[in-house]
């Protein structure tokens, strides 16, 4: 097997790696778990919220703005 070769899978598992572990790990805390539960009880389509300017978009901001606690 070729430097190349070893150095392309290296790289394949160091993503996996970020992508199945640290992330997981880094995003599974009580400020995600909040954020996460206000967004599915205000049934918001978060992944528009990156897209758009709509009014759920602003409620959830003052929301978070008006509870520091979750920030």
């Amino acid at each position: 097997m070729g430097k190349k070769s070893k150095q392309f899978i290296l790289g394949v598992c160091a993503i996996l790696l970020f992508i199945f572990v640290l992330v997981p790990v880094l995003t599974n805390n009580e400020k995600s778990a909040q954020m996460r539960q206000f967004i599915e009880e205000n049934d918001i389509d978060a992944n528009a919220l990156f897209y758009t300017e709509s009014e759920k978009a602003g409620e959830a901001a003052f929301y978070f703005m008006k509870n520091p606690q979750n920030q």
